[in-house]
């Protein structure tokens, strides 16, 4: 906004220079851009920004600002009017307000007999430095009044309104207005608009129309002062690419108590300017009493947020420079600001230590080292660990799913409705979406058949909530992680899967640090409902040490089937809780041998319920300390049921030693001792 230097010296005393008076608002209150010389006058270029546009967009608003700076009072009172007792203004005009939360106070007063003319030198000077046009003496003192006191005005000529009555209405959609300057508006039935019983005379809070403009032939008069709502102002002013220095000040808000203080002061204006007498009496459709607003605060509190030692005197002496009304409250050591009425912005204990940093000076506010002491979080371990194990996932070549949480009918009857044990929402958001998920398998196979009919090879993941009952009836949630991994019409690739995923699945539990990663016979019985998705010979739990934590598998072909899977379908689900529980981030870093490996593979014929953990102690346990792995890599089992027929394990035995080369003879030695230990459980070795 432009201000005057000597318009703000007619109001406070300013010994300082422009330049001086520049600095002191940018330090304080707002920057000042620029400042350029006009005749005897110097302009300053104030940037007030929006959260005070309400109160300083005006020559009093930024002499205020300079009372508090400077310590000097203001000189402006508000001037008393002198009435017509023998004219009333309900004899002239009618105001009926047709919104009330779009136009919450409408003040008018009138003004007979007037003489419409040019400016008188003064009030041209004034406005023109602003960058004003003079246009005549009674629009001039609507403009000189908006600059002085923030509030927009408006005068109507009073004969041009047919009968008096001034309504503050929607327009009539696709309604016209010529405005002044001769610009013609389509209006619509959201804008506001100030009208009589036929036409628009303005647009609310914007500008003016044509038809009850002020002219040289105008006698009578009807001044304006009004409060509208914010919002309204600006969507209106948007929406007709209309911008005036009335809509700036709407738009951000302008006091509702301005509209009385303002509309004495255009009176008393248009009367030294155009004479003329005032009707006694104002309309005010919201004559009321205003509160102020109040805040509750300590001193204490003020140096606490600002964070420097300033005293109790200092604090309340700005506030009070300031215009706060402070006084104590029922409480030891709380206060009680009264806010002017003009500070809207004002509403918080921190509002006011603001104001009493930046009157204090920035400058004076030492910068200080922070002093604490900083801990770090504790680690969330199931946020830490989700994102560790999918990187290993994804750094292994599979990609990363999110699937809903819900399942459907379709899914339920691949099993026969032999899946038990689900939730059922009561209110799903689809018929696909009926039940809480129990297995992150039921989409991991969905996205699999879908991906298939686009790609080679498959390699999914997803770690997620399932959901399950407990026995006491109580809904349990569980984050699982699942995988799996096909091939498509590749009869070979498809029946190696299943050691694929194994492999994978060692090389998951290393780079976590697990070791004591062992694979169990897969037990159908023992397992709950899960236990339908998998291979009756082609599956194991996955232990590790004592712990059950998942299953890995083929899925069953028959599941495979229903689901038009045509390939094997190699899978693992874990309980990743228990993942997390186990993980040990203590490593034994042993160095790696400078001596080569011997492999020998091993075939065992055992029964059905023999475990593959029993076997494979047996070999760890006479291997000794030079078998440094014992792999499993092949399974075979009858489709058949007849628990009499053999399963068949295959393993690599891995050999080295730390010191030397092993020669076939020691190896030998130890195969023969392994050997001799199988043969004593009664069962056949192949090797």
């Amino acid at each position: 906004m432009k201000i005057s230097y000597n318009w703000l010296k007619e109001h406070i005393d300013l010994k300082e220079k422009p330049e001086k008076v520049a600095d002191i608002l940018t330090m304080h209150a707002f920057e000042v851009e620029g400042i350029e010389k006009f005749g005897k006058d110097y302009i300053l270029d104030v940037d007030i920004l929006p959260n005070r546009a309400h109160d300083c967009l005006s020559h009093i608003g930024v002499a205020r600002e300079l009372e508090a700076l400077l310590k000097r009072k203001i000189n402006f009172k508000l001037p008393k009017i002198k009435e017509d007792k023998k004219l009333k203004i309900s004899d002239y005009i009618s105001v009926n307000v047709k919104d009330a939360k779009l136009c919450p106070r409408y003040t008018a007063r009138v003004v007979l007999n007037v003489k419409v003319g040019p400016s008188p030198k003064w009030l041209k000077d004034k406005l023109e430095a602003l960058g004003q046009n003079s246009i005549n003496n009674v629009v001039d003192a609507a403009n000189f009044v908006m600059l002085l006191m923030g509030q927009p005005l408006h005068a109507f000529d009073l004969d041009k309104i047919e009968n008096g009555k001034i309504i503050i209405a929607k327009a009539k959609d696709k309604e016209t207005i010529k405005t002044l300057g001769g610009e013609k508006y389509i209006l619509d039935n959201a804008v506001l608009t100030i009208r009589d019983n036929k036409d628009a005379l303005a647009i609310v809070g914007i500008k003016g129309g044509v038809k009850a403009e002020i002219d040289k032939s105008t006698k009578n008069i009807i001044l304006e002062s009004a409060y509208f709502e914010p919002k309204n102002i600006r969507k209106t002013s948007k929406k007709l690419n209309l911008r005036t220095e009335s809509s700036l000040r709407f738009e951000n808000e302008v006091s509702p108590i301005l509209c009385r203080k303002s509309l004495d002061v255009i009176v008393d204006v248009v009367l030294n300017v155009a004479g003329g007498n005032v009707v006694s009496g104002v309309i005010d459709t919201a004559d009321k009493k205003y509160e102020k607003t109040k805040v509750i605060f300590s001193t204490k509190d003020i140096r606490d947020i600002i964070g420097i030692e300033i005293s109790d005197k200092d604090i309340l002496s700005i506030l009070k420079r300031l215009n706060f009304l402070v006084s104590k409250s029922n409480k030891k050591d709380i206060l009680i600001a009264e806010v002017p009425f003009e500070r809207l912005d004002i509403t918080l204990k921190e509002d006011l230590a603001d104001e009493v940093a930046r009157i204090y000076g920035y400058e004076n506010i030492k910068a200080k080292p922070i002093e604490a002491e900083l801990w770090p979080a504790e680690r969330n371990n199931d946020y830490f660990y989700s994102n560790k194990v999918r990187d290993i996932l994804v750094g292994l070549g599979f990609s990363d799913a999110y699937n809903y949480s819900f399942i459907g009918e379709k899914e339920i009857k691949i099993f026969d409705n032999k899946y038990t044990g689900l939730i059922n929402l009561l209110n799903p958001l689809s018929e696909d979406k009926k039940f809480l998920r129990p297995s992150l398998l039921f989409h991991l196979l969905n996205n699999t058949h879908e991906n298939l009919k686009h790609q080679k090879s498959i390699r999914l993941f997803e770690l997620g909530e399932v959901f399950s009952v407990s026995k006491t009836k109580d809904i349990k949630e569980k984050k699982m992680l699942a995988g799996v991994l096909a091939y498509k019409k590749n009869k070979k690739e498809s029946a190696e899967s299943f050691y694929e995923i194994k492999g994978i699945l060692d090389v998951f539990f290393q780079k976590l640090g697990i070791s004591d990663m062992w694979l169990n016979s897969f037990e159908k019985s023992s397992i709950h409902p899960h236990c339908l998705f998998w291979h009756s010979g082609r599956a194991a739990k996955i232990n590790i040490g004592n712990e059950t934590i998942g299953t890995i598998g083929e899925i069953s072909h028959l599941i495979l089937k229903k689901m038009d899977i045509d390939t094997r379908v190699a899978a693992f689900e874990m309980d990743f809780e228990k993942i997390i529980q186990i993980i040990n981030e203590e490593y034994d870093y042993r160095p790696i041998s400078k001596f080569p490996a011997v492999t020998r593979d091993i075939a065992i014929l055992t029964e059905r319920n023999t475990k593959i953990a029993d076997v494979q102690g047996i070999i760890e346990e006479v291997g000794g300390q030079l078998l440094i792995d014992v792999e499993l890599f092949d399974i075979y089992e009858d489709d058949k049921t007849n628990a009499l027929l053999p399963k068949s394990l295959a393993f690599h035995l891995i050999f080295q030693s730390q010191e030397k080369t092993l020669s076939d003879k020691e190896v030998d030695e130890l195969m023969k001792n392994i050997l001799k230990a199988i043969a004593e459980n009664n069962w056949e070795v192949r090797v």
